[in-house]
């Protein structure tokens, strides 16, 4: 079939080689200037299936009267949202009130599967990026330990080897930990790490133009979508101006195709939306009024000091009372956290990253030159149960691949292929029912 993706983040581009492996003939479309350009920019790269959380669940309501980014794992409303902010919101507190751990587990297995099919696309494709083995959360002091341990308690039963030690065990795998902050102990999580998700996205895009039959074309918008008899149309607007970084001196991993141009509408015999909010007009057209918002995420990636460079981070490090994440990029340091729905969060920069720098200072102070820092924010597309829709949209040949949340880097190879499978009427090895149903959730 010939197959338009839109959206070129890491849920995309994943959708895109799964679609082309099975044979598909593959167009992705993607407004901005290049792959990776969104929310699979610059975030912690944390890859952890038993960690996974729903946004929506019971202990989420009083994360709303902690309003700060210190307590990164709960969610964070401000009070000037707009209406589709609060239909999301309403939706969020029926979800944390009838929720249930069916949708975390449902999640986690996605997860788990999602690592196994990423392994075997590294090993496979021999694709090379920054990466970690291994999950380290860290605490204090002994009831944020006891609390982390007992959600993780169930996560066992679903294959992730998960492992309670002191100090000095922490301090075994960890020595570059700061001696000087009490530390309770940890949790060992084998399964997961963290990785760079995206120079692991421009690989796969290279090897995918070069060996299937995928076309990318950036800085080109789809106004409108319809079904015309046996196909889909497009219609399309592109930008002019897109830029051409074709100097030999660049990396050619890391350019955008070079602009080419195009009609102003394509036809399809299947389009997969793998987008965000900007996107909501094409949903309605493709029957699925979802309440589909931007949770704001923050990252500070630093260079790490000559003198720290060579002791062995050999975990992504997660701060048990915050939820913030601390994980190594090559030679840089990334630090990570919050949850902020609505619109993009303004103010002092200082006192919005302040926490990162905070748990930065709290585990690793002498890592990262301070002076050198790249600081992101980021909006990841999240419906308000937190669970991603992966399946059919009520638009004949309309296929859904988004809400991901901040899950999407630890999900999308597995999201992939489950979509991938649904397309070709195959089953798959875990079940899509939580993911693939809008009726269910209240959405058809």
């Amino acid at each position: 079939m010939r197959i338009a993706i839109v959206g070129a983040g890491i849920a995309g581009i994943t959708t895109a080689h799964e679609l082309a492996v099975d044979g598909h003939q593959v167009t992705v479309l993607e407004q901005q200037e290049g792959v990776a350009a969104g929310a699979s920019f610059a975030h912690s790269g944390l890859i952890a299936p038993a960690l996974l959380e729903p946004v929506a669940r019971a202990d989420q309501k009083r994360g709303l009267l902690r309003r700060a980014l210190a307590t990164a794992d709960a969610l964070d409303t401000p009070r000037d949202w707009s209406g589709a902010s609060r239909r999301w919101r309403r939706q969020w507190q029926s979800a944390c009130a009838n929720g249930s751990d069916q949708a975390r587990l449902s999640l986690i297995d996605l997860g788990r599967w999602s690592l196994e099919r990423q392994k075997a696309l590294i090993s496979t494709l021999h694709l090379e990026h920054e990466r970690s083995d291994g999950v380290l959360v860290v605490a204090r002091d002994s009831d944020s330990l006891d609390r982390k341990m007992a959600r993780l308690e169930g996560v066992q039963a679903a294959g992730q080897r998960v492992t309670r030690l002191d100090a000095d065990g922490c301090r075994q795998i960890e020595p570059g930990l700061n001696p000087d902050t009490p530390l309770a102990g940890g949790i060992r999580i084998e399964e997961g790490g963290a990785g760079n998700c995206r120079e692991f996205v421009h690989q796969l895009r290279l090897i995918d133009e070069a060996h299937h039959d995928v076309k990318y074309h950036f800085g080109v918008s789809v106004c409108h979508l319809q079904r015309k008899g046996d196909v889909l149309q497009l219609r399309l607007s592109q930008r002019q101006n897109a830029r051409d970084d074709s100097a030999p001196t660049r990396q050619r991993a890391f350019l955008p195709t070079r602009p080419m141009e195009l009609p102003a509408q394509l036809e399809f015999d299947a389009v997969v939306l793998a987008t965000g909010p900007d996107a909501l007009p094409l949903l309605r057209e493709a029957g699925a009024d979802l309440p589909l918002q931007p949770v704001w995420g923050r990252t500070a990636t630093f260079r790490l000091r000559n003198d720290w460079a060579q002791l062995p981070l050999r975990s992504a490090l997660v701060d048990a009372e915050t939820g913030i994440r601390l994980t190594r990029m090559g030679q840089r340091l990334r630090v990570g956290g919050g949850h902020v729905l609505g619109a993009l969060p303004q103010g002092d920069v200082e006192q919005l990253f302040m926490p990162l720098y905070q748990v930065l200072d709290r585990w690793l102070p002498l890592a990262a030159r301070r002076g050198d820092v790249q600081i992101w924010q980021g909006a990841r597309p999240t419906l308000p149960d937190g669970l991603p829709l992966i399946g059919p949209a009520p638009l004949e040949g309309v296929w859904l691949q988004l809400g991901h949340a901040d899950h999407g880097w630890t999900l999308a190879c597995g999201a992939a292929r489950l979509l991938a499978d649904q397309i070709a009427g195959r089953s798959s090895e875990i079940d899509a029912t939580p993911f693939a149903s809008l009726a269910s959730r209240g959405w058809s």
